[in-house]
């Protein structure tokens, strides 16, 4: 898979079973996160970008899709935890910007490297060797 667009890269993450089902989400040095589809749209024989994600203030260090691949969660050197909604049908779309995340979490004293969804909140950790589980109703400092 070749993109049609040229970035420096800093987390990646895969989600699907098959080739045609594939889809690729990227962190970039630019704040953003890019999700291509290996079965989306080409251009010159390249793949375009379906979505583009943009609201982090720093590099994004990892992404991680929902188990059912709709939401994507991301985490950055702005020291924020971003949960969001990909469009229905994103593996078909090109060019599609979303500029607000369903929810936008802060607690870390640093830069955080990884979070995970979970069916029913999301754990992150962060450099000061603290994790974050978030849950509904609250959430608690694991440390």
């Amino acid at each position: 898979m070749c993109s049609e667009v040229n970035c420096i890269l800093y987390s990646a993450r895969c989600y699907g079973d098959t080739c045609q089902d594939l889809c690729v989400a990227v962190g970039t040095v630019f704040n953003e996160i890019l999700v291509w589809s290996l079965s989306g749209q080409r251009v010159n024989n390249r793949v375009s970008v379906a979505v583009t994600l943009r609201g982090h203030e720093g590099v994004v260090f990892s992404v991680r899709f929902s188990n059912h691949g709709d939401q994507l969660c991301s985490v950055s050197d702005d020291r924020s935890v971003r949960l969001w909604q990909l469009p229905s049908n994103y593996s078909n779309q090109s060019g599609v910007v979303v500029s607000q995340a369903l929810i936008v979490l802060y607690g870390h004293t640093a830069r955080i490297w990884d979070a995970i969804v979970l069916p029913k909140g999301i754990i992150s950790v962060g450099e000061e060797t603290s994790g974050w589980e978030v849950r509904k109703g609250g959430s608690l400092n694991i440390q």
